[in-house]
């Protein structure tokens, strides 16, 4: 017991960040997983993070829970999940995701931007590339890219426009993905709440549900859209991810 207590949070740290360079698959991912569990104290990993993000390789993958909800464990890119716990210790890796974001598919986009978004105004140097989202084809990616800068830059003009838009569209489905876009990354911004108050008087109950939930996640601190799997604690951080 004594030899453990003399194992310092700096030792354990210094190991998980060796062990991100381990040659096994396994033992890789299983250090993400730990550096996520821990957070900003992990905040050393932060390089050797980055460069797992560069290489892409499936120790960047692993089950999770999302939090809060009744859903079956879902595969996530745990690097992206425990740099977005780092704050303001993550910003190394923000153009690395900036850069990835020009490639990345539908789903792996949004992974990053969710990450930016969780990580607020230390992810401005991506703004540039966010605003290419903006004007792009698809309606997701524009809406995504909208709800990353607020969180990020909340009074910015262009993608307030965007999702206010997307908020109003006619077409349900998009207004549905931008009301869910609200779940995924929780903008705070003063300029779209006559916007979500309008809404709770729409004829359609799920347009006005939507809206509600929207207006308390907005009144609501950050919170972590995903656990490790499985559950063996019921402490925060008391969890493990599948390897």
């Amino acid at each position: 017991m004594a030899g453990t207590m003399r194992f310092s949070q700096p030792e354990i740290i210094a190991a998980l960040v060796s062990a991100l360079a381990d040659p096994e698959e396994r033992v890789r991912r299983a250090a993400v997983v730990a550096a996520w569990r821990i957070g900003p104290r992990a905040s050393k990993a932060v390089p050797a993070l980055t460069e797992l993000l560069k290489r892409g390789n499936a120790a960047q993958r692993a089950t999770v829970v999302p939090f809060g909800v009744i859903a079956p464990p879902e595969e996530r890119n745990v690097v992206l999940l425990a740099l977005a716990e780092m704050g303001p210790q993550a910003g190394p890796a923000v153009p690395v995701m900036a850069g990835i974001l020009k490639t990345a598919d539908g789903k792996e986009r949004l992974a990053i931007l969710t990450c930016l978004a969780q990580l607020g105004p230390t992810a401005q140097p991506a703004i540039p590339s966010l605003h290419l989202l903006l004007k792009g084809d698809a309606v997701e990616d524009r809406l995504s890219a909208a709800v990353a800068v607020l969180c990020i830059a909340p009074t910015d003009v262009d993608a307030v426009t965007t999702l206010t838009a997307g908020l109003n569209s006619k077409i349900r489905t998009t207004r549905g993905f931008a009301f869910k876009l609200f779940e995924k990354m929780n903008p705070k911004v003063k300029a779209l709440v006559p916007t979500l108050t309008s809404a709770l008087q729409d004829e359609e109950i799920q347009t006005r549900v939507f809206a509600a939930h929207a207006l308390g996640r907005m009144g609501r601190s950050r919170s972590r859209p995903f656990l490790p799997w499985p559950k063996c604690s019921t402490k925060k951080r008391g969890m493990i991810a599948r390897a």
